[in-house]
């Protein structure tokens, strides 16, 4: 027990560190008009076309329940990880929400929206 006791918080910080790392490859990925999108709308159109390898949401960031649920949902139908932070500030000023992606497809645009017309 005293060991679990002395793994624990190293454990916690490991994985607190991993969804730090998974958005900020999100947003670098959005701002270089890579491999990342970040905002609600950019990141469902992208789950929605098999795009995202990793969905990252701020678990602090004021999103519809349903729509979280929904964003789980669609990451889980292609087999995307989900990463969970809390208060990351940069992901907080992109609604709380973001994605590496997989691919990208022709006409995506740079600043992380998909271009459908």
């Amino acid at each position: 027990d005293e060991v679990r006791d002395e793994i624990r918080p190293i454990l916690a910080a490991l994985e607190e560190a991993e969804g730090t790392d998974a958005a900020d490859r999100a947003i670098a990925g959005q701002r270089a008009g890579d491999l990342g999108v970040t905002g609600i709308d950019a990141t469902m159109a992208a789950l929605e076309a098999g795009q995202v390898d990793e969905l990252v949401l701020d678990e602090t960031a004021q999103i519809d329940e349903d729509l979280r649920g929904e964003l789980v949902r669609q990451a889980s139908l292609t087999d995307a990880h989900v990463e969970i932070v809390r208060e990351h500030a940069a992901l907080l000023r992109r609604e709380g929400v973001g994605a590496t992606l997989r691919f990208r497809i022709d006409g995506d645009r740079a600043e992380g929206r998909l271009d459908h017309s």
